[in-house]
């Protein structure tokens, strides 16, 4: 008599002591990831965009400043721009600075928050360009970070990082002029992320 070898049969069939202990085992796994859970995303978090600008669009949102002889525009040249066909352009024609900015909402839920941008220096004067994020109120600065620059080159991407400890804040891109020269920069695809 030939024997039967399929085991499938048998290995499906489940005693109701088998099933308990099957589903008792499961409740345990399930529980287990629950309780790692949150501590895992706590660890974690997806930082929000709050701002992503290729100053593409026309807007007032942007302002352009400067103190000593100086200039800033949204140009429309699309060889100069980082991506799509507009960047900001910052220039000095001698000591003093010119800057764009504007006022950035955030997150009242976060943090922690990072600017970054693409800036490019385009004169081979141009030596310093700042990264501020600024206090509206008082004028004071939240995070600096100062890009030295060797004269003109290509876009290279720059960000800073603060705490929150205020839901707006002034985000701000200045060249610096210097020794009397003729010096520009430009910026482009500017981002804020909050978590």
């Amino acid at each position: 008599m030939a024997r039967n070898t399929d085991t499938s049969s048998i290995t499906a069939r489940k005693t109701p002591r088998r099933r308990l202990g099957a589903l008792v085992a499961g409740l345990a796994v399930a529980a287990s990831a629950l309780v790692a859970g949150p501590g895992l995303a706590g660890t974690a978090q997806a930082a929000a965009p709050v701002l992503s600008d290729g100053f593409e669009f026309p807007s007032t949102v942007w302002s352009f400043t400067q103190s000593g002889s100086g200039f800033g525009f949204v140009d429309s040249v699309a060889s100069e721009a980082h991506t799509g066909s507009k960047s900001a352009l910052l220039g000095m024609f001698g000591s003093g600075f010119s800057s764009v900015g504007r006022n950035v909402n955030l997150l009242s839920t976060a943090t922690s928050c990072t600017a970054s941008a693409w800036i490019a220096p385009r004169f081979a004067a141009t030596k310093q360009i700042n990264f501020e994020v600024i206090d509206p109120s008082n004028f004071h600065y939240i995070a600096l970070k100062q890009i030295k620059s060797n004269g003109a080159g290509p876009y290279q991407f720059h960000s800073v990082s603060w705490a929150k400890n205020r839901n707006n804040v002034l985000l701000r891109f200045s060249l610096i002029g210097e020794n009397g020269q003729t010096n520009r920069a430009r910026v482009d695809d500017v981002a804020v992320t909050c978590s």
